[in-house]
Parts: structure tokens; C-alpha cells; sequence
């Protein structure tokens, strides 16, 4: 995590006026069912409250993002994604990601696999404001409510 964040400030000491950081924070999340069975077969309810913290790295419509959170199995994640951004109407993007997250080894959640890490793609909205962006993103079986801000 620590290298990615070292990266990203890297790639600013040449960054031109549309180059960014933005803070992620925030996470609550809505899932499409209520509980899934654990390991041990016993049924429990996902978590909905991520304490999601992260940093991304905007370059005109791309991002890069570093993200650490309380995933839905209540274990602690990391995730690194690659973003496009579309300008839709006005206020708002649509935002198409692709990366790598941690802490889903053995869980449905995980189609793909390598080592510990699992391939994750989502989709999501943000309404573009100059500071606040509030972001719905769709992650595998789970809406979740994030908030960027940008400095």
C-alpha cells in the first residue's frame, strides 16, 4: 500500500493542471441478499459498514486507486483499481473499474483468483461537483455509497 502511495505522489511531480488526488472515505453498502453461509455452514448477516479509507489519482477521465476497507465477510481489504471516467449530462460520471482486492480468498465473491488476491470489476455514478463527489459503485452482489473529495 505504502509503494502505491509513493507511486501516485511520483507521477504528480509532473502532473499538469488537470492531474488530482482525491480522498475516498465513507462505504456503506446494500446488498442484494441479506446473509450468506459461512465456512462452517452457518448463516450470518454481510456487513454494511466498511470503513473504507483510499486514494485515487485522477488524470483527466482515468484513476488510479488504493483502497483499504472492512470487506462484506467482515475481514480486511485492500484493493488497487483502474478506473475510466465518462462525463454523462452535467454532474454526472459513469465510471467503469477494473482490479485486484484482497481478503475474498475461498468466498463466493471470488471468481478469479491468483494467490490471495481476486480479479473485481464494477460500475458506478458520481455526481461531479468541484470538491464532495458522492459515488454509488456496484461491486459483485453489493451497492456500495462511497465519498470523494478532491484536493
Amino acid at each position: 500500500m505504502i509503494r502505491i502511495v509513493l507511486l501516485m505522489l511520483l507521477l504528480t511531480t509532473t502532473a499538469q493542471a488537470e492531474n488530482y488526488f482525491t480522498a475516498v472515505v465513507g462505504g456503506t453498502s446494500i446488498h442484494i441478499e441479506d446473509s450468506y453461509d459461512d465456512f462452517d455452514g452457518t448463516s450470518k448477516k454481510f456487513n454494511n459498514s466498511h470503513n473504507l479509507l483510499g486514494m485515487e489519482y485522477r488524470n483527466n477521465d482515468y484513476g488510479v486507486t488504493a483502497i483499504r476497507f472492512e470487506n462484506s465477510y467482515f475481514d480486511t481489504s485492500y484493493m488497487l483499481t483502474g478506473s475510466k471516467y465518462y462525463q454523462t449530462m452535467d454532474y454526472f460520471e459513469v465510471i467503469v473499474s477494473a482490479g485486484i482486492v484482497s481478503g475474498y480468498t475461498n468466498r463466493p465473491a471470488c471468481i478469479v483468483a491468483v494467490n490471495s488476491m481476486c480479479a473485481v470489476v464494477a460500475v458506478g455514478i458520481q455526481l461531479d461537483t468541484p470538491v464532495f463527489k458522492p459515488r454509488l459503485t456496484w461491486y459483485g452482489t453489493a451497492f456500495i455509497l462511497t465519498l470523494t473529495m478532491e484536493f
